[in-house]
């Protein structure tokens, strides 16, 4: 009834006033400056649009596995740069609409497209896998057993910087061991 209300002459408002009263119970003032509070404009809910384009795809799945599969939200804002990284170098050929389309992808989209290729990998890249037989053997220490008088440690880091291939043919894939005295 704001609608009415606010374009009422005196005599309609009151009127209005009077059936708003009768109606909800409320007081006079209190009715007033309800019916009073700004109109709130309807929002226009307009559809979607969708990218389901074959293409727009194919190039997000090549762009985010040459970014080394980075969240979408961490890709969006450098799609500008990899296409045209990728365009340079000869490993994307884009038609004008498909690189807008690409360019004009929210991190949301990005997801969506990149569901399925996501579900095949549900955990990033891993060389190391959980092995009781080492949990068993490692002694873990609290804050009673820490005897700082002995010298030495030993440290182990089990990280593979090898990247995709774990088989050694890959240069510089170290397995860091160090011991300090």
């Amino acid at each position: 009834m704001r609608w009415q209300y606010a374009e009422a002459d005196r005599k309609g408002k009151a009127e209005i006033l009077d059936a708003v009263i009768a109606a909800t119970g409320y007081h006079r003032k209190y009715a007033t400056a309800a019916l009073l509070k700004p109109v709130k404009r309807l929002r226009v809910l307009r559809t979607p649009r969708r990218v389901d384009d074959a293409p727009v795809k194919e190039t997000l799945i090549t762009i985010w596995k040459a970014a080394n599969q980075i969240c979408s939200k961490r890709l969006a804002p450098f799609l500008p740069e990899f296409i045209e990284t990728l365009e340079r170098f000869g490993h994307l050929q884009l038609s004008a609409e498909t690189k807008a389309k690409l360019l004009s992808l929210s991190p949301a989209t990005i997801d969506r497209l990149l569901r399925e290729k996501r579900a095949k990998h549900p955990r990033g890249k891993s060389t190391t896998r959980p092995g009781n037989l080492l949990k068993q053997r490692i002694k873990v220490r609290t804050f009673a057993d820490w005897n700082d008088t002995e010298p030495g440690f030993f440290e182990g880091d089990l990280v593979a910087h090898c990247g995709d291939h774990v088989d050694g043919s890959t240069l510089g894939c170290p397995r860091v061991l160090s011991w300090c005295a």
